[in-house]
């Protein structure tokens, strides 16, 4: 094993998780915080962490599109209102999982917009109804 000095100081910081008693080891740079909010820092960080995976795994968001600032942003709001709309409507309806949500939730946002392009350019609603929801169960 090499020993050499590193260039910045190191905090070694431990802590207990209190739901199970498990000991966590942080190492930072940061000085000027207390080792509490250091703790923090690291649970809200993988919060994060499981909230991206959420997206890449079931919202497709694998890479961005754009790389400024403005479109990284854009992208990340359309993509959170996206999952906020997945898990209403996913509570709403009593399903779990993702993947057959994510279907469903997109049939019936197609039917619901093609419904409301019949009753907007004066079409018929009850027809319109009768042919688009007659197999959606």
């Amino acid at each position: 094993m090499r020993k050499s000095r590193t260039l910045y100081p190191l905090r070694l910081i431990r802590a207990v998780k209190k739901s199970d008693g498990e000991h966590i080891t942080f190492l930072t740079n940061i000085e000027e915080i207390r080792p509490k909010e250091i703790t923090e820092i690291y649970k809200s960080r993988w919060d994060i962490e499981i909230f991206f995976k959420f997206i890449k795994q079931h919202l497709n968001f694998s890479h961005l599109l754009n790389r400024s600032e403005n479109g990284i942003k854009s992208v990340l709001y359309v993509t959170m209102t996206a999952a906020i709309l997945l898990f209403h409507y996913r509570k709403q309806n009593g399903l779990k999982g993702f993947k057959i949500v994510r279907q469903k939730f997109a049939q019936d946002l197609e039917r619901n917009i093609i419904y409301n392009i019949v009753i907007i350019c004066g079409g018929d609603s009850v027809k319109a109804k009768k042919l688009l929801y007659q197999n959606s169960s």
